[in-house]
């Protein structure tokens, strides 16, 4: 039996014993009382219910706000003017034309390696500022740029491989997409032509057509929904906890996936939520609700609070309908919630008396 009451339950429990109908009874003893039933009924008007066996919940309902992340600017390094561009709220994917400057395309390719460097084959007898000779470009980097031309077709007669090295096969094969894509063939591959994203983005913000570029910012395609809770209320917003997202869409099924620690404006411990879809979110969203359910005790036998009786000298009990006399036994009260509390000492399906 769990010892758990929520604060001031037993005194709200008896402040409410009048108004529920619920009688302080004058001896117990942790004994058996009995009394007449007939008498009972006519004192106070009541019902016959069963002990019944449940898990005793608590619910948190918060309203929260949908949001796409944090957008972050595309490295994107180039000058000139905007002349083709997407607009907010546009996904774009890997393998996309992202954006114009000076008609000259920008490309989204797959890759979690940002292209730092330009891409090139190096020559045979070139050196570095020591005077040390170079050797042949390696890594993910060209690896990725590899991928993306064999995702394009741009293969060198099946010759290209994605060994992440830059040799004269990769050189070939970045002249032909450059020349199917109308711009000097320069073999070379930098920041103002390609741009390596991890997977597709929402556009927050482009510049309109005809302005000069500055940046395009994107953020995650699958929106979230931020919250802030109180301390009482953080328990229900655990990373991994289970939740509902209710809209004028519908309901869907969400999952706490992260619980920082804030201050707020008055200076209080606040927490900041984040919560994420299952499965995809219905579109057009700003603000929906959040509820959250904690089960607080599992499997346990239960009555309605009307049914308990504040023994005069402490402690509770319930009365037990035994043929035409009212039997009052009493139990350990443990946690109770909504209405409902968790009692031991009967058996599930105990018949017992409360307040009509």
């Amino acid at each position: 039996m769990s010892g758990r009451i929520r604060v001031a339950v037993g005194l709200a429990l008896v402040l409410a014993a009048t108004a529920a109908g619920i009688l302080l009874w004058p001896d117990a003893n942790g004994a058996e009382v009995e009394t007449s039933a007939t008498a009972r009924t006519a004192m106070v008007p009541t019902e016959t219910i069963e002990v019944t066996r449940r898990d005793l919940s608590e619910e948190v309902k918060l309203t929260g706000t949908v949001s796409h992340g944090e957008a972050n600017s595309l490295p994107i390094d180039a000058d000139g003017l905007v002349t083709s561009a997407p607009s907010q709220d546009d996904i774009v994917q890997p393998g996309d034309e992202l954006i114009r400057i000076d008609d000259r395309p920008v490309t989204l390719a797959e890759g979690s390696v940002p292209l730092y460097r330009e891409l090139r084959r190096i020559g045979r007898y070139e050196v570095d500022e020591a005077g040390d000779r170079l050797g042949l470009q390696e890594g993910e980097d060209v690896a990725q740029l590899q991928r993306f031309l064999l995702s394009k077709g741009f293969d060198d007669e099946e010759r290209l491989e994605a060994d992440g090295i830059f040799g004269i096969t990769t050189e070939r094969a970045v002249k032909a997409w450059q020349k199917d894509l109308g711009v000097p063939a320069t073999g070379k591959v930098d920041r103002s032509q390609l741009v390596f994203v991890d997977g597709p983005r929402r556009v927050d913000a482009a510049p309109e057509v005809g302005m000069r570029f500055d940046q395009v910012t994107v953020g995650a395609v699958t929106p979230s929904i931020q919250l802030e809770v109180s301390s009482r209320q953080r328990p229900f917003f655990t990373e991994g906890t289970s939740v509902s997202i209710e809209s004028d869409a519908g309901e869907a099924p969400g999952i706490v996936t992260e619980l920082k620690r804030t201050t707020g404006a008055d200076g209080s411990t606040r927490h900041a939520v984040t919560v994420e879809f299952v499965a995809d979110a219905p579109a057009g969203l700003e603000t929906t609700d959040v509820v959250s359910t904690r089960i607080l005790a599992e499997n346990v036998t239960t009555v309605p609070v009307r049914a308990l009786v504040a023994l005069a000298e402490g402690g509770w009990a319930v009365q037990v309908e035994t043929d035409d006399r009212l039997q009052l036994t009493a139990v350990d009260l443990g946690t109770v919630v909504d209405g409902m509390a968790e009692i031991d000492g009967l058996d599930e399906g105990t018949l017992v008396v409360v307040p009509a």
